[in-house]
């Protein structure tokens, strides 16, 4: 299968009605379908609307297909990451069963984030979440799976011992484009970058070691977004980790900054973050103050 190959929903579609219509042995059909949808799609999706019977049948389809072996996981937790990044909120008005294929989709891809042995399946898995949830509408349409999401990416970025893992849960971490999208689990998140900054430095694997730095540049690129997102009400909230975790915070931006190229798109990101915390964003009490001079000063590097 070509890399510039693109397809259509009727494609799609009747690729769907092949695996629906197989018995028993649909692996390479199921590969067809997962390849083309979940990795071979754009970036960014620009998809016409997908019709909600068709939909419910991928979604069902690539659910069914996350259990399967390895090599289908790894597909099949791209195709969920696409196809949660084009639900709609017409979709779920018109069809109410799309709000719980999208609830399991999620589980599923947190079970192979956090559960599958297979450390692709695993890094896959955490890519396909922060793709999911760069559709605001998830946010919007439906709660209660956002918990479950921000809690176990932040555990895979602070313990997980595969790196790749590790930075692609990092990245996933600061998908949600907005303050809102965070709601309540936004200290827990802040709690948990800054945590795995601390543990950064811990590669027992020397075959790990040349993605060290990756992890770092990600580390930091997600806490910068973080703090561009930061309101004064929220300072207080970050501040007991901010004092625990200041040190190793400190000497993570200084490294990432040291080696990565001033126009590098992480670099930018990271003096974007610089400039809120410095200039635009302001305390208005004691407790917030403490916070965002520490959060300055941590900004603050010997060039």
């Amino acid at each position: 299968i070509g890399k510039t190959f693109s397809m259509s929903i009727n494609d799609v579609g009747n690729l769907v009605c092949l695996f629906e219509c197989s018995s028993g042995n649909h692996a390479e059909i199921t590969e067809q379908i997962l390849i083309k949808f979940g990795i071979q799609t754009k970036e960014d999706p620009e998809c016409d609307d997908i019709d909600d019977n068709l939909l419910i049948r991928l979604l069902q389809a690539s659910i069914q297909c996350a259990t399967d072996n390895d090599k289908i996981k790894m597909s099949a937790t791209r195709g969920l990451g696409n196809l949660l990044r084009l639900i709609k909120n017409e979709n779920l008005v018109r069809n109410t069963q799309l709000k719980t294929l999208c609830e399991t989709a999620i589980g599923k891809l947190m079970d192979c984030a956090c559960k599958v042995n297979n450390m692709k399946v695993r890094w896959n898995a955490c890519y396909a979440i922060g793709n999911a949830m760069k559709n605001e509408q998830l946010f919007t349409c439906f709660n209660g799976w956002q918990n479950q999401v921000f809690s176990n990416l932040c555990s895979l970025t602070k313990t997980c011992k595969n790196l790749k893992v590790r930075i692609n849960a990092a990245a996933a971490l600061r998908a949600p484009s907005a303050r809102a999208h965070y709601a309540d689990h936004y200290a827990l998140v802040w709690r948990g970058v800054l945590a795995a900054m601390e543990n950064a430095a811990d590669v027992d694997d020397f075959n790990e070691y040349k993605h060290k730095d990756n992890l770092i540049e990600q580390l930091c690129v997600t806490l910068a977004h973080l703090c561009c997102l930061l309101t004064q009400a929220d300072l207080a909230d970050i501040l007991d980790p901010l004092v625990f975790h200041y040190d190793s915070a400190k000497a993570t931006f200084t490294q990432a900054c040291h080696k990565l190229p001033p126009e590098n798109a992480s670099c930018l990101k990271i003096l974007q973050a610089a400039k809120y915390v410095t200039v635009d964003l302001t305390a208005s009490n004691d407790t917030q103050m403490q916070a965002l001079s520490m959060l300055q000063d941590i900004f603050i590097w010997d060039m």
